[in-house]
């Protein structure tokens, strides 16, 4: 026969609620009644059920990972995969469950909608936000707390929100720097969509790195994926500008602008140099291998989750900026 909180609470001399307040973990609690209290509950064996539990606590005991890029697209992307899992590795041995919402489509976006909301999630993981992004006023108006990566800019957060980015426009900067200094003279760009902030963010610290010497012409937008760096790359090609060098706005673009230069006799480091941005295996098994701006992708997955468990138990973590490395490999000459 299972017992219940009443018989937890009989056999340590104390009140129900003194017994839920040990279970949901509460301060307000003496060290005398606490100790009774969980001596009661391993003598009985008592387990508090998910349900019970939920109403105990006010928590649901989920979090949901908000997914806003169109579903085909999300298997295929090595950073999405590589925060996924380090949102996974971040519930760690906790209990909470982890609800995936998709809404890259309108019909998407209201299924999502229905489940935003603090009767079924506790907090949401945001991994792909975009400029005016329709989902955001929901998570807002349902007061939900929120993990962002990525910045919002425009966007009055309040203290419900917080976002873990990395230093997208220095380590875009880095790279365009150092494509000048392995005598690059004209450096496109092939950069990622328009209404994502860290393709915003990486294009200005492009800008910043050329000054005066920037041209719109020399800009093209992909979509991160490998397709949209090729088709890039041709446009470029079959335009009339210049160019000596390619800075890439992630590596899968920068595996594009590989297979076109094949295709059109182009050698790489020695007639095009060419830099990515994410740091992924792929850019590893390019020959010649890739230069990039590596992130820790998977890091940054798992702070996700520590920060929103922090805001769900009211702490405040702050927003948290992490840094990007320029690490040097084979598709770009030596420094003069």
């Amino acid at each position: 026969m299972s017992c219940t909180i009443e018989d937890v609470a009989k056999l340590a001399g104390v009140s129900k609620s003194t017994v839920s307040r040990v279970l949901t973990g509460s301060p307000k609690v003496s060290p005398a009644a606490r100790q009774a209290v969980e001596r009661a509950i391993a003598e009985t064996g008592f387990r508090l059920n998910a349900h019970a539990r939920s109403l105990a606590s006010g928590r649901s005991d989920a979090i949901a990972v908000l997914l806003t890029q169109p579903t085909e697209e999300l298997f295929d992307d090595p950073t999405i995969r590589g925060l996924s899992r380090g949102v996974n590795e971040g519930l760690g041995d906790r209990e909470e469950a982890l609800l995936v919402l998709l809404a890259g489509s309108p019909r998407e976006q209201r299924r999502a909608v229905r489940f935003l909301d603090k009767q079924r999630i506790d907090g949401v993981v945001h991994l792909t936000p975009h400029h005016a992004d329709p989902i955001l006023p929901v998570v807002m108006a349902a007061k939900l707390p929120m993990v962002v990566c990525g910045t919002l800019p425009g966007v009055n957060l309040g203290p419900q929100i917080r976002t873990v980015t990395i230093t997208d426009r220095e380590g875009a900067a880095s790279a365009v720097r150092y494509l000048r200094e392995c005598g690059a003279k004209r450096i496109a760009a092939i950069t990622g969509p328009k209404d994502a902030p860290g393709s915003s963010e990486r294009l200005m610290g492009y800008r910043d790195a050329l000054d005066d010497a920037y041209d719109p012409a020399l800009v093209v937008h992909g979509d991160y994926t490998l397709p949209s760096g090729r088709d890039a790359m041709r446009s470029l090609l079959d335009s009339s500008v210049e160019f000596d060098a390619v800075f890439c706005a992630s590596d899968r673009m920068a595996a594009g602008v590989y297979q076109v230069a094949q295709e059109r006799g182009l050698s790489i480091p020695g007639d095009l140099q060419v830099v990515g941005f994410d740091g992924h295996p792929l850019g590893e098994q390019l020959v010649p291998t890739l230069t990039t701006v590596a992130q820790p992708i998977e890091y940054i997955g798992r702070q996700t989750v520590e920060m929103l468990n922090e805001m769900i138990t009211g702490g405040d973590p702050g927003h948290r900026v992490f840094p990007t490395e320029l690490v040097v490999r084979g598709s770009t000459r030596n420094p003069d």
